[in-house]
């Protein structure tokens, strides 16, 4: 077995301490406005913000849950607004084309309005949803994000600051449950997906068979037989989303609901092996991937922060 890499116990590292767990009063989101916030004009309803919560959160969020997730949509209203004034909005052919590929993985065109029915969305929903993903994702790599890198040196720089936290990670046996997507999969079906996984999710805290849920609903087709089995696996051998997923979870513990390229996952960790302490040669591509996200993420923050301070913004809750 490959025993690349590489344990980057970071979360404290970046962002601080654990803080003290505080019982949260539970919130119905149809107790909230029906406008829960107005972006230069353009309202956030409750029943989007509910929906993000849901799918996020789960079926029983606090207050600090709902303004946590308003902040995410405040954010990319934002983004798309500055997408569309800097002319980076989709052109009808291309948005068309994107919407064909998606429609294309269904059997029919009934298959795929059937597949909208559930979570209540309609084509014209898909197409706004895709439209502004897209938008602000071009406007973003443009004007935003841009070349980002970081040096060898920097990143040889944080492998010596943290050394002590930087080990080969103990291999795990895993097991997954997925559901296939890709990113040109706009927003409302995503959503719709990871409801459906949050439910596969409670039905296994209630004490539901793993295995049987991944032979039943996971679209994994080389796993999903096994009851989702994938074996041993080691840092570096897969995708990083589900790696740090994976990694941080005990044995018999089920994962929070994952996003990766290949999809939405839940994953559950039913055996280990112990880790091991690295050297910079190992450790030093995947640093170089890790501070790199990091900027790329803190660069969309700065932006979407410098935004809201020019913009109006009304928050009703």
């Amino acid at each position: 077995m490959n025993e690349r890499w590489v344990c980057l116990v970071l979360t404290a590292v970046v962002l601080g301490g654990c803080a003290k767990e505080v019982e949260k009063a539970i919130v119905d989101w149809r107790d909230l406005p029906l406008v829960v916030a107005r972006v230069e004009g353009q309202s956030i309803t409750r029943e989007q913000l509910g929906r993000r919560v849901s799918a996020e959160k789960g079926e029983e969020a606090s207050l600090e849950d709902y303004r946590e997730v308003l902040d995410q949509l405040i954010s990319s209203e934002l983004l798309y607004q500055e997408a569309l004034a800097r002319g980076y909005g989709l052109p009808e052919e291309e948005l068309e084309a994107r919407l064909a590929a998606i429609r294309s993985r269904f059997d029919s065109e009934e298959a795929y309005l059937a597949s909208l029915s559930e979570p209540d969305l309609t084509p014209a929903d898909v197409r706004r949803a895709l439209g502004r993903d897209l938008a602000v994702k071009r406007y973003l790599e443009a004007e935003v994000i841009g070349e980002v890198s970081v040096t060898e040196e920097q990143a040889r720089e944080y492998f010596e600051e943290h050394q002590e936290e930087i080990r080969a990670d103990r291999d795990v046996r895993a097991r997954h449950i997925l559901i296939p997507l890709d990113g040109t999969v706009p927003a409302p079906l995503r959503l719709a997906a990871r409801e459906k996984l949050e439910g596969i999710r409670r039905q296994v805290l209630e004490g539901a068979d793993f295995a049987e849920l991944a032979r039943q609903h996971s679209g994994d087709p080389g796993s999903a037989p096994l009851g989702g089995e994938l074996g041993w696996i080691s840092r570096g051998n897969t995708v990083p989303a589900f790696e740090e997923a994976a990694f941080r979870l005990e044995i018999g513990e089920t994962s929070e609901i994952v996003e990766s390229a290949f999809g939405l996952h839940l994953i559950q960790v039913t055996e280990e092996r112990p880790g091991r302490p690295v050297s910079w040669e190992e450790a030093r591509d995947q640093l170089l991937a890790f501070l790199r996200e990091q900027k790329v993420a803190e660069l969309i923050g700065e932006k979407a922060a410098e935004l809201r301070g020019q913009a109006k913004v009304e928050i009703s809750i």
